[in-house]
């Protein structure tokens, strides 16, 4: 995973919904693979990391997914 010092002005975190400058990563968007590239998403590593508990492994798919509907929105 590639780290960024800065969250891009024009984008928002898909889990706090702000674009706070904090260090962030891009997530790959699933569906837009094509020719070895793809399309990613900024987020912010701290917000991954504080939601980590709300992760489930669903490991005979091979899938990890994050359930943003239960935040504490």
């Amino acid at each position: 995973m590639r780290k960024f010092k800065h969250f891009p002005k024009q984008a928002t975190c898909p889990i706090c919904k702000t674009n706070q400058d904090k260090a962030c990563f891009l997530m790959h968007i699933a569906g837009t693979y094509r020719d070895g590239l793809c399309h990613g998403q900024p987020v912010h590593v701290a917000c991954l990391i504080d939601r980590a508990n709300d992760m489930v492994w669903y490991q005979d798919q091979r899938v990890m997914l994050l359930n943003l509907e239960d935040s504490d929105e």
